[in-house]
């Protein structure tokens, strides 16, 4: 019995475009929420204003409130 070769590229390309409409909805719907929400954390933010990066000073903060 012989051996066939496989191309090398010709499997993977068709994996990957099988599988790009689940990781572009991945990317838009879950990633990048979860990387905005961490900036966010960092930030002091106000809903008219734009963010001021003030690193873990938030977390300091809520480490602090007795209600925390």
């Amino acid at each position: 019995m012989r051996e066939r070769k496989k191309l090398n590229g010709g499997d993977n390309l068709v994996g990957y475009v099988f599988i790009s409409p689940w990781l572009l909805g991945f990317l838009l719907f879950s990633l990048i929420p979860m990387l905005a929400s961490l900036y966010y954390a960092f930030c002091d933010y106000d809903i008219l204003g734009s963010p001021v990066f003030c690193g873990g000073a938030n977390f300091v903060k809520m480490m602090h409130d007795k209600l925390f």
